[in-house]
């Protein structure tokens, strides 16, 4: 075997490795691809690898052929790779542009590539030493849509993300059947997230980072989410949220008093008081002004409150009840002021309140679980009827979504004030008809089918686990 060859194999055992212990679900993925016939492997005019890619019937190469790393490094130096912006990369390619990212960036800069094919995701392996950055958090390898809505979503809501760099390499656009349906989820779901009302626009940095500060006083002397660890275990749980249908279904609960542990949003503290139900834990995550309109008059009903360290910290100073605390990871900054709050516990969010109450119910140990009120879909409104943030739903002319509020008692009413909701996405409604919604919502039903799905295969090998056991 020829020194260069034995190169190539060290650095690809090396980076696998690191991907093992980093994300065990890629690596497993990963394993099982097969090399595809669309690509040769070529030299260019200055000996560096370069690719031919078949499109259709013409073979392009995948990179210009006097220097395959120049232009790399051209369009890195030209990006603001600093520690709070996030870069996307749709296809790793030969790794020339991921490598000169990494070199240029910031250290806390995160890199996230997708690639749904392996062979490539090899061939990078292969190429360079990306084992460092994989083992830390900072380069993120995803092989598809899925895990890339679901990634995104969590970062926006776990961390202070001032940009997103979205960059699709030249090869994937000569592959559509592979590539062309990534590309246009990523640049839906940033766009979603950029232009998410809940986010506050180009303020949420500022108030994220207010709200670190401001709540610090409350959340270091209330209870960690630790403490609730197993309290339910296999108790059933029903996760209360405020959709269209709620309004129909909520009689159902009354039937259920004392038979299931009820989990629900914050907006949802209102209407299920009314109907006489009693609430075991509400959940609360969002970070404006628009969040504590949902408590208004209910600070002294003494309903445990489970929330993250950053969420308004007005609520935190006026609610009335226990409190429960999950903290927001912060790596590398575990000694610093948010940092010292690990010990409370984290509960996954995956992007909004929904998830945090399945996070708890999961922690709770809760089992099964069932979901009410947990639409994502906008036919009906935005909202239930019940709620106070509920809204008016349209699609304007140029296929965006336009929400307005009229319910007095949320900060997003008033005359003339309409917000985007990003662009019309259909997708099948339970009883099989197209149902509206946009690509952040249909996102949230990605992260809820990997969160069940982990949930479920936890629960599988606990069962195994008990009865080897025995």
């Amino acid at each position: 075997m020829s020194k260069k060859k034995k190169t190539r194999l060290s650095k690809l055992k090396r980076n696998l490795n690191a991907l093992k212990a980093s994300n065990p679900a890629m690596f497993n993925w990963l394993e099982k691809q097969q090399d595809v016939n669309w690509i040769q492997e070529i030299r260019s005019e200055n000996g560096d690898q370069n690719l031919l890619i078949q499109s259709g019937g013409s073979l392009i190469n995948a990179y210009p052929m006097d220097d395959p790393k120049k232009e790399a490094k051209e369009a890195a130096n030209k990006m603001n790779l600093y520690k709070e912006n996030v870069s996307i990369i749709i296809g790793i390619g030969l790794g020339y542009f991921c490598k000169a990212v990494l070199e240029k960036r910031e250290k806390e800069h995160r890199v996230i590539v997708i690639d749904p094919v392996g062979h490539i995701i090899k061939l990078a392996l292969s190429k360079f030493d990306f084992s460092k950055e994989l083992q830390n958090g900072q380069l993120m390898l995803l092989p598809g849509k899925s895990e890339m809505i679901y990634l995104l979503h969590f970062l926006s809501s776990q961390f202070v993300v001032s940009d997103w760099m979205l960059t699709t390499e030249k090869y994937p656009r000569l592959r559509p059947h592979e590539y062309e349906e990534i590309i246009n989820a990523a640049q839906e779901t940033v766009n979603q997230i950029m232009c998410n009302t809940g986010t506050v626009a180009g303020a949420a940095g500022g108030i994220i980072a207010d709200n670190d500060v401001s709540c610090m006083p409350y959340v270091i002397r209330h209870r960690g989410v630790n403490e609730l660890k197993n309290l339910f275990k296999n108790k059933p749980a029903i996760l209360v949220s405020t959709g269209p249908s709620l309004a129909k279904n909520i009689h159902h609960l009354i039937d259920l008093k004392d038979r299931a542990v009820i989990i629900c949003v914050g907006q949802a503290i209102r209407p299920l008081l009314a109907y006489g139900i009693k609430i075991d834990f509400s959940c609360t995550v969002d970070f404006g002004e628009v969040n504590i309109g949902h408590f208004k008059g209910l600070m002294d009903c003494n309903i445990p409150l489970v929330t993250i360290n950053r969420t308004y910290a007005p609520l935190l100073k006026q609610w009335q009840g226990p409190k429960f605390i999950a903290a927001t990871p912060v790596p590398g900054y575990e000694d610093m002021a948010t940092g010292i709050l690990t010990d409370k516990g984290f509960i996954e969010a995956g992007g909004s309140v929904a998830h945090l109450s399945f996070g708890l119910a999961q922690l709770l140990g809760c089992n099964p679980i069932a979901f009410l009120g947990q639409d994502l879909a906008l036919s009906g409104g935005s909202h239930t009827p019940l709620a106070d943030a509920s809204g008016e739903v349209q699609v304007n002319e140029q296929g965006g979504i336009d929400w307005i509020v009229k319910d007095p008692r949320c900060s997003l009413t008033g005359k003339d004030k309409i917000y985007s909701m990003g662009q019309v996405h259909y997708v099948p409604g339970f009883y099989g008809k197209p149902v509206l919604t946009n690509m952040g919502l249909a996102s949230f039903l990605t992260v809820f089918s990997g969160m069940v799905e982990r949930h479920l295969e936890e629960n599988k090998k606990g069962k195994n686990n008990a009865k080897t056991s025995n």
